[in-house]
């Protein structure tokens, strides 16, 4: 044991604990700068993620706005649809009932009797 630390006093022995020394020094500043380094690698990942995150809750929200709009126009459609149906429910209501009555059929001929199949699949084309 005292010959190691006789070892130590020597020159060559405090020439090599001042390497060590430097060695452990630049060891522990090196730690430092890489923690340090992840650090602010870290911090601009999150502050990416954050506004991506942003970008897509911006996104989400025109899509939702874009969506409500196409289904108020759908609606406005399937109303005039209706409405329209409704119309040509109606004027094929007046022409059935026509053909029933007794003037109509009073003129009936034979072409008649298509004419009627035609109406008829047409009402019942409309009622689906």
């Amino acid at each position: 044991m005292i010959a190691l630390l006789a070892w130590f006093a020597s020159p060559l022995g405090r020439i090599l604990s001042w390497i060590v020394g430097a060695l452990a020094a630049a060891g522990v500043v090196a730690g430092v700068y890489f923690a340090w380094k992840d650090a602010i690698k870290a911090q601009a990942t999150a502050e990416f993620n954050k506004k991506q995150l942003e970008q897509v809750v911006k996104d989400q929200q025109t899509m939702a706005d874009q969506l409500a709009a196409i289904a108020k126009l759908r609606e406005e459609g399937e109303n005039e649809l209706k409405t329209q149906l409704e119309a040509i429910d109606a004027s094929t209501k007046k022409i059935e009932e026509w053909l029933n009555t007794p003037e109509a059929k009073a003129k009936d001929r034979d072409s008649s009797d298509i004419l009627k199949e035609v109406i008829r699949m047409l009402s019942e084309g409309t009622k689906k």
